[in-house]
């Protein structure tokens, strides 16, 4: 038996181009953020240690974690459900410089559901990306990014406020982007140039986030051990600020009689008033940017960002800008509010280096139906390696990329060796490349002597939920493989 084995490494090129911190008034020079991948399950809490130690050296600057959104299930919404990945507190840093953070998946608890369509069974492994930070605000490429968070909390006993459309029973909550930028009035909140949409006028339609609860304070009512389903939805991103809310998951009105779900905001009249009311904080992490933006660093890595509409329970395929290399981490979030009835997450699924697609997903607590017909928007931000480009900015980012590792099993038949035979493998494994070729030929250029013993296995694993393929070749067989490529003849 044997392995063929390598690993991928990062590029070391030099650039043209440096990221400003606003904040500081002076370009970075230190890893400031870092992006990687891990898989989760719904079962236990894994902890993720950054491979940087570092990131925010002087300690001045909260450390933000934002995850992309896990794959799973197909293109209806009876396929799949509602899901989010939840962290169970802030990162913090280690001895040694680097930091560590918890993340988990949450399924929508069936404690106070009816059980008569749905009972949740334990999810599939799921690899899911994962970005740290430091908070702040900087320009890459005349792009601004800006980083923060604050407490944020749910109250359902809010008044209904004047000309508030949709009518929300709840806490809206507004967090100011900090303070800094501007050298002349360091008291001015830092603020993006505001520009009017050519579609209503708006002057915020140009800009997305993308959300993530750092803290897991509250629990399930009555059972603590159970991790309560909860994400943001995003009311508005202004040039200055960001207006948002909490969202849980919905709550049967009535264990023993159906007829008694009274319309769409069926939480305000429920068995458990609690259930749905954050009166303990929980830290929102946001990171606010601007639609279409394409950043490109010497480090391999690329991130764009787009806002699409509408999205609803029908698929809506997107394209992405850059041709990656490896299917790249996607980062999403449901940016509009047009409805609130029942708990509703965005969901992806058919990955590509090339596109995805989304639908909106709801759950089954206090109805059987799925589907989510109002139309939302996305908010996406797409990292990765694109193929063949190598960016002119020192982003200062470490992107711990998937290793790129292959694995590949000789046979011998009868167990007497592969007299001159040979398995031959060239690699390419570069920043912007993953390749390897691999085929049969003689030791001594002569003819094979055991060709009809020797033969080679190769079992290809996309990461995505697709079942793994198995490749097996004999002596004129040859395998090409690039990522999640496979040509096999």
């Amino acid at each position: 038996l044997m392995v063929a084995y390598a690993t991928l490494s990062h590029a070391n090129a030099a650039g043209t181009f440096f990221v400003d911190d606003l904040l500081e008034h002076n370009t970075v020079n230190h890893t400031w953020m870092e992006i990687g991948y891990v898989n989760l399950t719904d079962t236990e809490w894994t902890t993720v240690t950054t491979t940087v130690n570092n990131l925010n050296p002087g300690n001045t600057r909260e450390m933000s974690v934002f995850m992309s959104l896990p794959e799973y299930g197909g293109e209806t919404a009876t396929s799949g459900f509602p899901l989010v990945v939840k962290m169970n507190g802030r990162a913090t840093k280690t001895t040694g410089g680097a930091y560590q953070f918890q993340a988990r998946l949450v399924q929508p608890n069936d404690s106070f559901c009816p059980k008569l369509w749905w009972t949740p069974t334990p999810a599939p492994k799921i690899n899911v990306g994962w970005m740290i930070a430091e908070e702040g605000v900087y320009n890459i490429s005349s792009s601004m990014l800006v980083f923060g968070s604050g407490e944020v909390t749910r109250d359902n006993t809010v008044s209904l406020l004047k000309n508030d459309v949709p009518a929300l029973y709840h806490a809206k909550y507004v967090l100011n982007y900090t303070t800094g930028c501007d050298e002349n009035d360091p008291d001015a909140v830092c603020k993006f140039v505001e520009k009017v949409s050519d579609v209503n006028y708006s002057t915020t339609g140009h800009l997305g986030s993308t959300n993530q609860i750092q803290t897991s304070v509250n629990k399930v009512p009555d059972d603590p051990s159970k991790e309560l389903w909860m994400n943001t939805r995003i009311r508005n991103v202004f040039p200055d600020r960001i207006a948002m809310m909490l969202a849980v998951h919905s709550v049967f009105v009535n264990n023993d009689t159906i007829s008694a779900l009274k319309g769409p905001y069926n939480y305000n009249f429920t068995l458990y008033p609690d259930y749905a009311d954050i009166h303990t904080p929980e830290i929102v992490s946001y990171f606010v940017w601007e639609k279409n933006i394409r950043l490109t660093c010497v480090e391999g890595l690329v991130m764009e960002t787009s806002i699409q509409f509408p999205i609803t329970d029908s698929p809506l395929q997107m394209d992405y800008f850059y041709d990656f290399e490896d299917v790249p981490g996607l980062f999403g979030m449901i940016g509009t509010l047009q409805s609130v009835g029942d708990t509703v997450s965005l969901r992806v699924f058919n990955r590509t280096r090339t596109g995805s697609n989304f639908i909106t997903q709801e759950d089954q607590c206090t109805d059987e139906e799925e589907t989510h017909i109002a139309e939302e928007s996305a908010f996406s931000m797409v990292v990765g390696k694109a193929r063949d480009l190598v960016g002119d900015t020192n982003c200062f980012i470490a992107y711990d990329v998937r290793p790129c590792t292959y694995t590949i099993y000789l046979y011998d038949l009868f167990n007497d060796g592969w007299d001159n035979v040979e398995l031959v493998v060239d690699t390419t494994f570069t920043s912007t490349s993953c390749t390897f070729n691999a085929y049969m030929q003689t030791t001594d250029g002569g003819k094979p002597i055991t060709w009809w013993e020797n033969y080679w296995r190769y079992e290809h694993d996309d990461d995505l939920s697709t079942p793994d393929v198995v490749y097996i070749g004999d002596y004129d067989s040859t395998i090409t493989v690039v990522r999640n490529d496979v040509t096999f003849t």
